[in-house]
């Protein structure tokens, strides 16, 4: 696990830390501030959330994962703020990293981290993740605007649930197409390959471009899997997890 240990020798807080507050990071009274979104969820959370026992292990297990991908990644985990909601959270990051870096490595990187396990015996953890990049406002009571909501309509896009169905990966992703631009038009390394361009919306959501994550080798992520347990460590995902590549 030196991967991980890497990650906790970086002078990140545990997992237990509640981030920042709303009040830290606020800006101004009635400002609004432009900032990263990131929505997550567990995949078929009622698969390990058999009783309350269960849901207590895998909330830290999903935080503990999305801190060491940030940290592995440069991102700032410590400076999020971060909004639980039981089977997933809303994290709010600042623009103190380049916003093509939560696509690349930070995605790769996440992905390994789950393949990799995470020291905790039973079902393998799946999760579902939504990027954006838009501007917030934070008050008393935490975070609100649209860019908040954008999100958690793209995790329950039916474009995106198909997708995570059809792939049984370890980790499903959509990045919205602020977020995805944003990235392309400072010139920071995306690789376009490893993205599938998509309409979203459902309900009272207008139609939108999103871009769902579509790494090499997606369609193989889960045939190494033993039934109920967990995938064995072959060396080339050793390598994956020194280089934080797909």
């Amino acid at each position: 696990m030196k991967f991980r240990d890497a990650a906790r020798r970086g002078g990140e807080p545990d997992s237990g830390d509640p981030g920042r507050s709303a009040r830290d990071m606020c800006p101004g009274p009635s400002a609004l501030s432009p900032r990263i979104l990131l929505a997550a969820d567990v995949v078929a959370p009622g698969a390990y959330h058999r009783d309350f026992r269960d849901q207590a292990a895998i909330r830290p297990r999903m935080y503990e994962n999305l801190r060491d991908a940030f940290v592995i990644s440069g991102l700032p985990w410590a400076h999020c703020y971060r909004e639980d909601r039981g089977g997933g959270v809303l994290l709010v990051a600042p623009r103190a990293a380049p916003a093509g870096r939560y696509l690349d490595p930070f995605l790769c990187r996440l992905r390994a981290v789950l393949r990799d396990g995470d020291g905790h015996s039973g079902s393998p953890l799946r999760l579902r993740v939504a990027l954006h990049f838009g501007a917030v406002h934070f008050d008393a009571y935490g975070v609100t605007g649209a860019a908040s909501l954008l999100p958690f309509r793209l995790l329950e896009a039916p474009a995106f649930k198909e997708a995570t169905r059809a792939a049984g990966d370890d980790l499903a992703a959509i990045v919205s197409d602020s977020l995805f631009g944003d990235a392309r038009r400072c010139h920071e390394p995306v690789d376009r390959r490893s993205y599938r361009q998509a309409v979203v919306g459902r309900g009272d959501t207008p139609h939108a471009r999103a871009w769902l994550w579509c790494p090499p080798g997606r369609g193989e992520a889960g045939r190494d899997r033993p039934e109920g347990g967990r995938r064995p460590r072959p060396a080339a995902r050793e390598r994956s997890l020194a280089g934080g590549c797909c």
